[in-house]
């Protein structure tokens, strides 16, 4: 890839209620790999159309695509954390059980023999 790469990110609502804005992308280097990194400030959860439109001193190329826009979250932790609430009653719950099973079978026992 040349060094000399720019690229820009155009955003529009699909509704077209607002014009496209642009925002440049930052060039990041990861082990030994280039990526580039824009953050988009967008305002209403609906479909966006994205085009990114790269340009060096060898040319350029533009591409399109629709993309559903949700809300911020922390992506493959939400699991986690949302359901922890649900696993910590449960395993309170699991462990209050067992313990009063343990409890009632001497009893049960003793009164067998009887």
């Amino acid at each position: 890839m040349p060094e000399d790469v720019t690229v820009e990110i155009g955003a529009r609502p699909v509704s077209g209620r607002l014009a496209e804005a642009r925002y440049k992308a930052d060039r990041e280097s990861l082990r030994g790999r280039t990526q580039f990194k824009a953050e988009i400030p967008f305002d209403a959860q609906e479909r966006w159309l994205a085009r990114i439109l790269l340009k060096s001193s060898q040319g350029g190329g533009e591409a399109s695509v629709e993309v559903e826009v949700t809300p911020p979250g922390y992506g493959r932790w939400d699991l986690l954390l949302y359901h922890f609430p649900f696993l910590a009653v449960g395993s309170l719950w699991l462990k209050a059980f067992l313990r009063g099973r343990k409890r009632s079978k001497p009893a049960l026992f003793n009164r067998a023999r009887r």
